[in-house]
Order: C-alpha cells, then sequence, then structure tokens
C-alpha cells in the first residue's frame, strides 16, 4: 500500500489517515493477503509545502505497521529507482 500523499495535500489529519490504513490492513489479513504497506515519498517542487504534512503522516503509517505486525517499505531506501521502474 502506497497511500496518503492526496491525504497530505488536502490537509487531513495523520490519525485519521492512519485508521484509515489500518481498516484496509485488516480487511487484506481478513482475506489472507500478506500487506506490505510504504511510507510517503518525500514531496518536492510545488508539493514541497506538504512535505511537513506528508512526514506526519508517515510517521503514523510506522506506527500502524508495528502495532498491526505488518511489513513497512521506506521507498528512499530502494536506492536507485531506475533499476525498478522499467
Amino acid at each position: 500500500l502506497l497511500i496518503g500523499a492526496n491525504d497530505a495535500i488536502f490537509d487531513y489529519n495523520p490519525n485519521t489517515v492512519g485508521e484509515n490504513i489500518r481498516s484496509i490492513i485488516r480487511a487484506a489479513k481478513a482475506q489472507n493477503t500478506v500487506p506490505l504497506v510504504a511510507t510517503l515519498l518525500p514531496m518536492y517542487g510545488e508539493h514541497a509545502v506538504y512535505a511537513g504534512n506528508a512526514q506526519n503522516i508517515s510517521a503514523v503509517i510506522r506506527s500502524v505497521v508495528a502495532q498491526e505486525g505488518v511489513v513497512l517499505v521506506i521507498p528512499e531506501m530502494l536506492g536507485d529507482r531506475r533499476r525498478y521502474v522499467r
């Protein structure tokens, strides 16, 4: 799951976003699906003004992932993204 960027742009409460993600995680688990949940990508350029919101949502995502015992993906740690996008 890589969701929440629009929530950062529209200034949604990070805790509400976290609870929405928790619901998705639980729905996936109920279907015997292993969810991989990503923190948000950094906001650059014209969206840089929302970087703080994105960071706050990512912090909540980290907490929800830990509580739900699922895999956390941190996109910035993937390295050179050109290798993964074709």
